[in-house]
């Protein structure tokens, strides 16, 4: 009966495998946040300020758009910087399995680097042959480089998230429109024009 147990828990950890943050560790993410602001200027310097304390960096900014690259782990904290900044309009996230393009370029590699290690390995009889076989290393040379940027490039990918914020400011004022209203992100949804027309 024990046996029986311990056979039926393997297939049922077989067939509904555990998630974990593990799951992640080949995959890119990216976000898209529309943020509605009092002073987008402000924001962006904020933003701006923000990102190199959590170990990301800014690829570009504007008053009205800003891409930042910050590692996943710091996704949330940024989330709730742009939720002190402003309203949240809209959001988009987008993952991308990564694992087996990074899988097939390990092989690569791996590949090329045991071709390049056999050719310097061959002694040549003569001056051509000699000359043949350094240009094939040379061909494999710039391979193994071209692979190894690329898995540079896609480990970048993965390991800092990449993120584009669009900026809106908002100019009105519950004061301009001559009653309160209890959130700045109404007004930019053009609800009051809608109240004062009635």
């Amino acid at each position: 009966m024990k046996s029986f147990l311990v056979i039926a828990n393997l297939i049922i950890l077989l067939m509904f495998p555990k998630t974990s943050r593990s799951d992640d560790v080949h995959t890119a993410f990216s976000y898209v946040y529309h943020l509605s602001v009092h002073n987008s200027e402000f924001a962006t310097k904020r933003i701006r300020d923000f990102v190199p304390t959590r170990k990301g960096y800014v690829s570009f900014f504007s008053n009205s758009r800003i891409n930042v690259r910050i590692p996943h782990v710091a996704i949330e904290s940024f989330k709730q910087l742009l939720a002190e900044l402003g309203y949240i309009v809209g959001e988009n996230q987008k993952r991308e399995d990564l694992a087996f393009t990074m899988i097939t370029l390990n092989t690569r590699l791996s590949s090329k680097q045991k071709l390049l290690n056999d050719l310097e390995q061959i002694s040549a009889t003569h001056l051509g042959e000699t000359l043949q076989i350094e240009k094939e290393i040379n061909k494999v040379i710039l391979e193994i480089e071209e692979i190894k940027g690329k898995i540079l490039y896609y480990s970048d990918r993965i390991a800092m998230s990449e993120v584009t914020v669009f900026l809106a400011s908002s100019h009105i004022s519950n004061k301009q429109i001559g009653y309160d209203v209890p959130a700045q992100w109404i007004l930019n949804l053009g609800i009051e024009k809608l109240m004062t027309e009635r």
